[in-house]
């Protein structure tokens, strides 16, 4: 398997280059944002790895920033850095606590990573918060999806989906 230049490998798991976790601490820790995440990695139960990212932000964490990973207990994990423990718990609470509805969970997040108001109410309005293409048949079943299409303005790939 080819690793993506722009990732380093720690404990079996593929991490952002250390220039990457730097600047990303650098921009906590001089207030651009409450909260930077670096990634996300899938969570093995029988793993350390979590343990691996936890000291690998440590190396690169700066002034205040604090370097965090969150299991949101489905199977994935965040992490990145945080300019305060309340930031921090309210991000963790927002990712962990299911009734917390997506909508709400999706401002606090963006809120938390610098996006103002405007930004956020601007996000909601022009696109209702959807990042794919809306598919025509109108069915719920997720099965019979395989690929999704960049919503206007996106530039990205089209992405795979697994079906449930």
């Amino acid at each position: 398997m080819e690793l993506n230049p722009e990732t380093v490998t720690s404990a079996g798991l593929s991490l952002p280059v250390d220039e990457v976790l730097r600047e990303q601490a650098y921009l906590v820790s001089r207030g651009v944002r409450q909260l930077s995440l670096a990634g996300h990695c899938h969570v093995d139960a029988d793993s350390d790895g979590l343990l691996g990212v936890a000291t690998h932000l440590e190396r690169h964490g700066e002034g205040n920033a604090i370097p965090f990973v969150v299991d949101h207990g489905d199977g994935v994990a965040s992490y990145g850095y945080s300019e305060s423990r309340w930031a921090l718990d309210l991000y963790e609470w927002a990712v962990t606590d299911p009734s917390v509805p997506q909508e709400q969970r999706h401002r606090i997040i963006g809120l938390l990573l610098g996006y103002g108001a405007p930004a956020v109410s601007r996000y909601e309005e022009e696109g209702s918060g959807r990042r794919f293409a809306a598919t025509s048949s109108g069915g719920s079943d997720a099965s019979s999806l395989h690929a999704c299409s960049p919503s206007k303005g996106e530039t990205s790939l089209p992405c795979s989906v697994r079906s449930a």
